[in-house]
């Protein structure tokens, strides 16, 4: 299983890389953290998650900053 984490500090201008480095390392699980990301519909986590991935997060509830995702291939299960 290959695994990657990234302090990401908002996930807005990062989209391309995070899916790139997904991708390119042929990751089975990335964990974002600092994603800054609203909720589990918010559009960047669907835009960095590639086809075959899932994506298990949990927004910030408060204030701004915060939030974790993590990234993996559908096949795992997750909660």
């Amino acid at each position: 299983m290959t695994i990657g984490w990234l302090n990401v500090e908002s996930l807005t201008n990062k989209i391309d890389a995070v899916n790139s480095t997904i991708t390119d390392l042929s990751l089975d699980a990335f964990a974002l953290s600092e994603s800054w990301h609203s909720g589990c519909d918010d559009a960047r986590l669907r835009l960095v998650t590639p086809p075959g991935y899932a994506v298990v997060d949990v927004a910030r509830s408060t204030g701004r900053g915060g939030g974790v995702a993590i990234i993996h291939r559908q096949h795992f299960k997750s909660s």
